[in-house]
């Protein structure tokens, strides 16, 4: 698995976190690095370039997560994001 965020390193003020999932397994994630008390997330699809919204996620601790499919050969990118920040869903142009 391969994580990216943007922010100050060791400082827990990213506005969003992408987390790369090569296969399907489960990961815990450090979600506090992103300065904000709620967070939106997404699972998405990089074969078909689409999104699933997650229900909101506390920003103040550690999350769990695992991809939708069940299948081991299916890869997928978590994003998670302050919603104050006005991003779009993953696939979404500008």
């Amino acid at each position: 698995m391969q994580l990216t965020r943007d922010g100050t390193p060791g400082k827990n003020n990213a506005s969003y976190l992408m987390a790369y999932f090569p296969q399907h397994v489960e990961a815990t994630i450090d979600t506090s690095r992103i300065a904000a008390a709620v967070l939106r997330g997404w699972w998405f699809n990089p074969r078909e370039g689409t999104s699933k919204a997650l229900p909101s996620i506390a920003g103040e601790k550690s999350s769990s997560f695992s991809p939708p499919s069940g299948h081991q050969d299916e890869y997928w990118v978590l994003v998670l994001d302050d919603p104050s920040k006005g991003y779009p869903p993953p696939g979404v142009p500008n």
